[in-house]
């Protein structure tokens, strides 16, 4: 997934929130807790009861433990989903998982506890919630993606390299540092010497161009960090003492 897309993910995690916050309302204002209802026969019913504890009622009346380990994983999943995560599967898996850990910690933040309603009929399993769906099925989702897909996409595309740039044809400029962001599997990944020409196109994005080579993939640079100065729109840089 590019970039740029990455903006629905917030508008997908207030979705998941809206939802299970909208079916918590409902079954707080017509149930009575305790209370059941047939939902799908033989399969699902609504069954309203407070859970103060984590899954199958562990660390039960740990509120502020919950809300703080909660809080915590949510930030750790949301700098994942920003800096490193950018495949399809791993990028809604994480989606999923934030919306649904958001869902329930506003319930423990707020009430002290969480609404749950949804009970199977078929199998013994405690009662859980919308935003338990989201999670489960989102963490699935992440052990796949970590096991089968990350090892082969994300964990290649995204190094973080240190390098020393010149600019030419004033070598006696000061070098400047700064972090490059290789979205690219084939990415130079070793300390190496190389005349590199950065330039970027009409949409903001910048390519890098070796002599007779074009490196694969695009690369994302902080214009705040190093002062170009361009000329025809191509700057002519140089690699130095690259590290992972």
């Amino acid at each position: 997934m590019k970039k740029r897309s990455l903006w629905l993910c917030p508008l997908a995690i207030a979705a998941i929130v809206a939802l299970d916050q909208w079916v918590k309302a409902y079954i707080v204002t017509h149930f009575a807790v305790g209370e059941s209802a047939e939902f799908l026969p033989q399969l699902l019913r609504l069954h309203y009861v407070r859970n103060f504890g984590a899954a199958w009622s562990s660390f039960s009346g740990e509120r502020w433990l919950l809300i703080g380990v909660t809080g915590v994983g949510m930030l750790a999943l949301a700098w994942l989903l920003a800096r490193i995560v950018r495949h399809p599967l791993g990028v809604w898996s994480l989606t999923a998982v934030i919306g649904g850990g958001v869902g329930n910690l506003i319930d423990r933040v707020r009430l002290g506890y969480v609404v749950d309603m949804l009970d199977c009929t078929f199998i013994e399993f405690p009662v859980f919630n919308v935003a338990d769906c989201f999670v489960v099925c989102g963490t699935i989702a992440a052990l796949v993606y970590y096991i089968w897909i990350y090892p082969n996409t994300d964990a290649k595309k995204t190094r973080k390299i240190t390098l020393t740039l010149t600019i030419k044809p004033d070598k006696s400029r000061d070098t400047a540092k700064f972090y490059l962001d290789c979205r690219s599997s084939l990415a130079p990944i070793e300390p190496r010497e190389a005349n590199i020409f950065l330039s970027r196109d009409d949409r903001g994005n910048v390519s890098a161009q070796e002599v007779g080579n074009q490196i694969p993939g695009q690369v994302e640079m902080d214009d705040d960090v190093i002062q170009q100065e361009e000329q025809d729109n191509v700057t002519p840089l140089v690699f130095g003492s690259g590290k992972r």
